[in-house]
C-alpha cells in the first residue's frame, strides 16, 4: 500500500491509507465507504493494478469514463446556474422547464439580449431561437419579453 501512497497523482500525497481514499486519490474513482460491494471493488482495483504499467492499461477506460462523468457534471451545474439566472432576470416570463431548456441550449440572459439586438423584427428573433431547438411558445415569450424591455 505504501507504494500506492507514493504514487497518488490526483491530490498529491495521499493523506489516508483507507482503500476508498486510495482508489479516489490514485484512480479518480469514488466508491461509497462501508458498503461491502464497493469495498470489494475498490480492493480489487488496488490489488490487481499495483504497478504503474498495469494502472495505465487497466484504468485508461475507467479514467476516460471518470473524466466524461466529470465533464457531464460540470455541464449540468453550468446549465442549472444559467437556468437560475434566467428565471431571476426574466421573472415570470418563462416556466422553470422553459428556462432549463433555454439554459441547456447554452443561452445566457446576455446571449438572448445580444441576439434580440441583431434583429429588427420580432419574428426573425423567434426564428433564430427556433433554429436552436426551442419551442415556438418559449421563443414567442422571450421575444415578447425583449420587445417590452
Amino acid at each position: 500500500m505504501s507504494g500506492l501512497i507514493f504514487l497518488c497523482p490526483s491530490q498529491g500525497d495521499c493523506i489516508s491509507e483507507h482503500i476508498i481514499s486510495l482508489t479516489f486519490n490514485f484512480f479518480l474513482l469514488y466508491f461509497e465507504a462501508h458498503r461491502a460491494l464497493a469495498d470489494v471493488q475498490a480492493m480489487r482495483n488496488v490489488l490487481f493494478c499495483t504497478e504503474l504499467k498495469d494502472v495505465v492499461s487497466c484504468y485508461e477506460p475507467l479514467l476516460r469514463t471518470a473524466l466524461e462523468q466529470k465533464r457531464k457534471y460540470k455541464a449540468m451545474v453550468q446549465t442549472r446556474e444559467r437556468s437560475k439566472s434566467l428565471l431571476l432576470k426574466l421573472g415570470t416570463t418563462l416556466s422553470g422547464n422553459m428556462a432549463r431548456k433555454v439554459a441547456s441550449e447554452g443561452f445566457t440572459f446576455a446571449d438572448l439580449q445580444n441576439l434580440r439586438g441583431r434583429f429588427q423584427e420580432k419574428e426573425q428573433f423567434v426564428q433564430s431561437l427556433r433554429a436552436k431547438g426551442l419551442s415556438l411558445l418559449c421563443c414567442r415569450k422571450l421575444a415578447g419579453y425583449f420587445s417590452e424591455h
